[in-house]
């Protein structure tokens, strides 16, 4: 497998690692967000049921306030007007007292002066009994007053269990959110948890992302210093290729030329070829022919050399 091959490979993977990686940061960030929503949720739902707990409350201790100082108002007036009435008998009764008693030690002797005194007695008591009518007139109460006002407390009475109903209503729901609350935050605890040992993974993971990606980088730019070379290399074997090129191109076209004048020469070899081949064909037939020739003189010759040694001999023979 060559260097190119194996840096694409761990560049892949390493870009592979970092999309997976990505993917778990966008869930844990979905989490989160998750988690902040409904925090914030809760949140806002548990402010508004406090502001309205606080506004129950609140209202509920106005109305009581109002309640109360009805209360209080309607006992003031009460004991104030059996004071008044009875401060009235209580004065009725000691000038009817003084009256009886003055009728009693009544004579002619002291008349004038018990009148002049029941006189002016009379005018004390009428006095403190103008005032005590005055302030009875004061601080009674006409009966639709008091009806209307004793109304205002059933109904005021009846608006407090109203609002002390829906407070428990709210303080049930807000016991309910609250429970929710606390799951949810239970929940977000385990989240929290489980987010917190995804972040450990992917530190280490990190972790040994970056070392690989070190290791990748040192690999890198070993694989670059070595492409370099073989660029370097590679342009002068091509600088030599092309110098080679155009000798071997100058040497083929030379090859290509004696290439040329070897099948002339050749043609004119085989045509030489053919011509001795005719010569010699004709040099043969003509020395078979001179062979022959030559044998037929041998036998003559014989013939003839035979024939004079028989002469010779019948020569001899006859001397």
């Amino acid at each position: 497998m060559s260097t190119d091959l194996k840096y694409e490979i761990a560049v892949n993977e390493c870009n592979s690692l970092r999309r997976q990686l990505k993917d778990a940061y966008n869930k844990c960030t979905a989490i989160f967000d998750a988690l902040s929503i409904l925090d914030e949720h809760s949140t806002k739902e548990r402010i508004i049921l406090e502001k309205l707990i606080c506004d129950l409350r609140q209202t509920l201790e106005n109305e009581l306030e109002k309640n109360i100082e009805l209360s209080i108002e309607k006992l003031h007036i009460e004991k104030k007007e059996k004071y008044l009435k009875r401060e009235l008998n209580d004065t009725k009764q000691d000038l009817n007292k003084i009256t009886i008693r003055y009728r009693r030690i009544y004579d002619g002797s002291t008349s004038s002066f018990i009148q002049s005194q029941l006189h002016s007695v009379i005018a004390s008591q009428r006095a403190t009994i103008e005032t005590l009518r005055d302030s009875l007139t004061r601080a009674h109460v006409p009966r639709a007053d008091y009806d209307e006002l004793n109304l205002r407390f059933e109904q005021s009475q009846a608006h407090s269990l109203d609002l002390q109903n829906q407070l428990d209503t709210s303080l049930a729901h807000s016991n309910d959110l609250q429970n929710q609350l606390d799951a949810a935050n239970l929940f977000s605890t385990q989240l929290q948890t489980e987010l917190d040992d995804v972040h450990a993974k992917l530190t280490s993971t990190y972790a040994v992302l970056e070392e690989a990606c070190s290791k990748i980088d040192l690999e890198r730019a070993e694989f670059e210093k070595s492409l370099q070379h073989i660029r370097r290399t590679t342009v002068d074997e091509i600088r030599k290729n092309s110098e080679l090129y155009t000798k071997t191109l100058a040497m083929e076209q030379t090859y290509v030329a004696q290439r040329q004048a070897l099948d002339t020469k050749t043609t004119e070899l085989k045509q030489l070829e053919k011509r001795l081949t005719q010569q010699e064909e004709n040099a043969t037939n003509k020395i078979n022919k001179l062979a022959v020739k030559l044998e037929q003189e041998k036998f003559i010759a014989r013939e003839i050399i035979q024939t004079e040694q028989n002469r010779l001999l019948k020569s001899k023979n006859k001397k």
